[in-house]
C-alpha cells in the first residue's frame, strides 16, 4: 500500500506540474478564441475544455517521453534536435488524437476535414506545436540547469539570487 501510495504522489505531481502548464496555455488560446468568436455570438466553454486538454496532454507527454526514445537521443544528440524531435513527436500524436476524436465525431466520414472545418483543424495543429515547442525548451533548459548544477527552473526563479 505505502509503494502505492509513493507512486500516486510522484505520478500526480509529475502530471500536475505538466498540466497546470498546458492548462494556462489552453485557457489563453481558448479566452483569445472566445473573445474573436463573441462577434459572432458563437460561445463555448474555455475552462471545461482547456483543463480536460491539459490533462490530456500532460499524461501524453509522459507517456511519449517513456516510449519514445528520448533519453537515447539526449545522450546522441544536440539538445536543439531534441526539442525539435519531442515537439514533432508530441504534433504528432495530437495530430493523431485529434484525426480520431473528428472522425468518430462524424461516424468515419471525412467530411470534418473540409472547408472552415480544415481551417479550425489546422489552426489547432499549429497551437499545439506552439505550446509542445515551448514546453520542450522549457524542458530541456531545466534539465541543462539540472546537469551543470545550478539547480532547476524553479529556483531560479522562485528562490531569492545570492548576494554576492
Amino acid at each position: 500500500m505505502r509503494n502505492f501510495m509513493s507512486w500516486l504522489s510522484r505520478e500526480s505531481k509529475e502530471v500536475g506540474i505538466r498540466a497546470l502548464y498546458f492548462f494556462v496555455c489552453f485557457l489563453a488560446i481558448s479566452v483569445i478564441l472566445k473573445l474573436f468568436l463573441a462577434s459572432y455570438s458563437i460561445g463555448f466553454t474555455a475552462l471545461s475544455s482547456s483543463l480536460v486538454l491539459a490533462i490530456v496532454a500532460a499524461k501524453t507527454v509522459l507517456i511519449v517521453d517513456q516510449v519514445g526514445k528520448v533519453s537515447k537521443l539526449r545522450r546522441d544528440s544536440n539538445r536543439y534536435v531534441v526539442v525539435l524531435y519531442r515537439t514533432a513527436l508530441y504534433t504528432f500524436v495530437a495530430l493523431v488524437l485529434n484525426v480520431l476524436e473528428k472522425l468518430l465525431e462524424n461516424q468515419g466520414q471525412m467530411t470534418a476535414f473540409q472547408g472552415k472545418a480544415l481551417d479550425h483543424f489546422l489552426a489547432v495543429i499549429l497551437f499545439l506545436t506552439g505550446v509542445f515547442l515551448i514546453y520542450s525548451v522549457i524542458d530541456e533548459v531545466n534539465l541543462y540547469l539540472e546537469s551543470v548544477g545550478l539547480g532547476s527552473l524553479r529556483k531560479v526563479f522562485f528562490e531569492p539570487a545570492a548576494q554576492g
